[in-house]
């Protein structure tokens, strides 16, 4: 019977291990504050790691970019070239790399600092 039961428990283990996401599988989002401490912007990168979006959030006519550092060891800024109107900026991981850290930064002088995806 502690056979069977051991058994039984390795497998149970087994399936859990199987069907748990991946630890590397999580979204991270940067948050840049202007000179009042007011959300500026954000840079974010999806859960795979390889979509990047800069976002301008303040209608001050300053602007936000993000920055992702990639895999490779590149950096790549990406503009959110509309403003504060619908839609972010978007960049992409080139294949074979993926997006290890993120920035925003506010035109005005402020950065999020480096986040580490």
């Amino acid at each position: 019977m502690r056979t069977v039961t051991s058994a039984l428990a390795a497998l149970s283990a087994i399936g859990v291990l199987a069907l748990a996401a991946p630890a590397s599988a999580h979204v991270t989002v940067a948050t840049v504050y202007d000179d009042r401490n007011i959300k500026a912007g954000t840079a974010s990168v999806n859960s795979t790691h390889t979509v990047f979006y800069a976002c301008d959030m303040l209608p001050d006519n300053v602007g936000v970019y993000g920055r992702m550092r990639l895999s490779n060891g590149q950096i790549k800024d990406i503009a959110d070239s509309n403003g504060r109107a619908d839609g972010c900026g978007i960049g992409y991981a080139p294949s074979g790399t993926t997006i290890v850290a993120i920035e925003a930064v506010w035109r005005g002088g402020k950065s999020s600092g480096w986040r580490t995806t």
